[in-house]
């Protein structure tokens, strides 16, 4: 017996147990029949939704192409300008799309500077000559040994004096003068000869600064000197230590530069005071030198603007970084002279940087003085707009090329569609749909729009053309069309803002044909335009769909109940035939029995 349906009652399959049938076979090939128009349905379903998903990729195309037509109605496009400088060591020049094409000159008068206080002393203080070598820890610790001059080995003691280490190496063989110079805290060695130097066993060349300083010569005589003075810190050296060791006190307390407070705890080191300088909102700028060993301070801010210091606390700060008492230097404005008549005359410019905005989006940025005219050329970039119309030209054919691909395409017919690729069932699905020709055809005589009342009123003036002049007109046919370089660029040329014109203008009377073409492909692929009306959520072939899945489900509904009425309708048979093989045997029994 076969499986026993019980979906719409109590239902026995019975398949050719009485009459040997083979019941199952004969009912699929009597619904395989039936169901053709259930796959007609499914056949009809999967089309529609590979049509839905083909105009989803149109849309998305024409929306590349909106794109590029959208970059033709932007004043930046054709407004994109190329600077030059004969000489961008003394100056350059930028320009944005509101700048006028120009030529003009430039002297480099002045550079900017900024007001500086030197201080008056180092940040360490220099040790005088009865200084013993032990105390010379401002950035080593000093190891007592030997150190070498032109071979010689030459001894140091911690308790030596800076006096006696002087004596040590003129009283040695070494052939070399020394001397200390206590206003500037550097040893010097002297000779005729070259000089050699190196440690021993000590570190005399970093206690005397003397690891990185070259061998000078001048007139016959060779030197070498301390690179800087040998009581030199470090910027982490603390305030009150250098206080200290100038007779000082570092205060807490608040001080003021540029009427700006700064809150001191009495405790920092030289690196934290410099970042609490520099993160305040002083305008200024302070820095230790290391070659020096001093603190400087400048302006932030170009041009002879002052660095006022009030110490109003007397946190002593000033006095230990040597401010107080520092010579100040005051900054000067940059300086340039423009002329616009080939030197006739000309304009000063001033400012408290090295840049200048010269005239609306013309900005020049002074590199070096330079008396010398530089000459600047502000000019519109013809190549940035070729590229722009280019890319447009470029889109515009690929998506050409693809509707009219889709428009005249064949369907697959020597291959099963159940055997096919999505992309072989969508061979053919457009072919000569009514809403695509009409896209097609419209986007092809945009290429033949004329703008009324322009100097250049249609594409082909500028270069843009089928290219089909005197031949077979395929490309018109296609819609494809072509970019003289050449004759575009000569127009841009010639009158950029005419080629403009023809693209961008948008007055109530007239319109170009970039803000005509965004317009239409805008109707076409906005929510609730052309295209969504056919492949959106609610356009017709999703309501087409809906109306296919009703009809598919009520067919195989109408199928299920068919199988199920034949299964009926063989177990009646079978159950029949069941009865009359039981009676005729029953008959062939009670005749037997009769005659036997």
């Amino acid at each position: 017996m076969d499986n026993v349906n019980t979906s719409t009652g109590p239902l026995f399959r019975i398949g050719g147990i009485a009459s040997g049938l083979d019941t199952n076979s004969i009912i699929e090939g009597l619904l395989q029949v039936e169901s053709q128009r259930l796959e007609k349905l499914q056949r009809q379903q999967e089309e529609l939704t590979l049509k839905q998903k083909l105009f989803q990729e149109i849309d998305d195309k024409l929306e590349e192409l909106m794109n590029k037509v959208f970059d033709l109605k932007l004043s930046s496009t054709f407004n994109v300008k190329t600077v030059s400088s004969s000489d961008e060591n003394v100056v350059t020049a930028t320009a944005t799309a509101v700048a006028q094409s120009t030529d003009f000159q430039v002297k480099v008068l002045n550079l900017v500077s900024y007001t500086t206080i030197d201080p008056s002393e180092t940040f360490g203080k220099i040790p005088t000559a009865t200084t013993q070598y032990s105390q010379l820890n401002t950035r080593v610790t000093p190891i007592e040994g030997t150190f070498y001059i032109n071979g010689v080995e030459i001894t140091i003691s911690s308790t030596d004096t800076i006096d006696d280490i002087v004596n040590n190496i003129n009283n040695s063989s070494a052939g070399v003068t020394a001397s200390y110079d206590e206003a500037t805290g550097k040893l010097l060695l002297s000779s005729t000869s070259q000089i050699t130097i190196s440690n021993g066993t000590s570190n005399f060349l970093d206690v005397f600064n003397l690891k990185t300083a070259p061998l000078n010569e001048s007139g016959g005589t060779y030197t070498i000197e301390s690179t800087t003075q040998i009581g030199a810190l470090t910027k982490d050296t603390l305030l009150t230590t250098v206080a200290s060791a100038k007779g000082l006190s570092f205060n807490a307390g608040t001080v003021k530069i540029n009427g700006v407070e700064i809150s001191l705890q009495g405790t920092e080191t030289l690196d934290e005071v410099l970042d609490t300088i520099n993160s305040s909102d002083a305008d200024v700028y302070a820095w230790y030198d290391e070659s020096t060993d001093k603190v400087f301070i400048r302006s932030t801010v170009g041009g002879p603007r002052d660095i006022v210091l009030q110490d109003t606390d007397s946190t002593n700060l000033f006095k230990i970084l040597g401010w107080e008492n520092g010579t100040k230097t005051a900054g000067q404005s940059a300086k340039i002279d423009v002329s616009y008549d080939g030197g006739a005359s000309w304009t000063t410019y001033y400012s408290d940087t090295n840049n200048f905005e010269i005239a609306e989006g013309v900005n020049l940025t002074a590199i070096s003085v330079s008396a010398t005219p530089i000459e600047v050329r502000i000019s519109n970039d013809v190549d940035s707009v070729v590229e722009k119309i280019s890319e447009f030209v470029d889109k515009y054919n690929e998506i050409m090329d693809y509707i009219y691909t889709k428009l005249h395409e064949e369907p697959i017919k020597d291959k099963n569609w159940d055997d096919m690729t999505e992309d072989e069932k969508k061979t053919g699905l457009l072919r000569n749909d009514d809403t695509l020709d009409r896209i097609f055809q419209t986007l092809r005589n945009f290429i033949y729009t004329s703008v009324d009342g322009l100097e250049y009123s249609s594409l082909l003036e500028i270069g843009i053309s089928s290219g089909d002049e005197g031949q077979n007109y395929d490309n018109i046919s296609k819609g494809h069309i072509e970019l003289d370089e050449d004759r575009l660029r000569e127009v841009l040329s010639q009158n950029l803002s005419a080629v403009e014109d023809l693209f961008r203008i948008d007055t109530d009377q007239t319109q170009g044909i970039a803000v005509q073409l965004h317009s239409t492909l805008r109707e076409y692929t906005k929510f609730g335009g052309l295209i969504d009306s056919i492949s959106g959520i609610n356009g017709s072939i999703s309501r087409e769909l809906r109306d296919i899945a009703k009809s598919i489900m009520n067919e195989a509904e109408r199928l299920q109940k068919k199988e199920q009425d034949l299964w009926r309708r063989f177990s009646i048979l079978e159950s029949y035939l069941s009865r009359f093989q039981a009676q005729s045997s029953w008959l062939a029994q009670a005749f037997g029995n009769q005659q036997s």
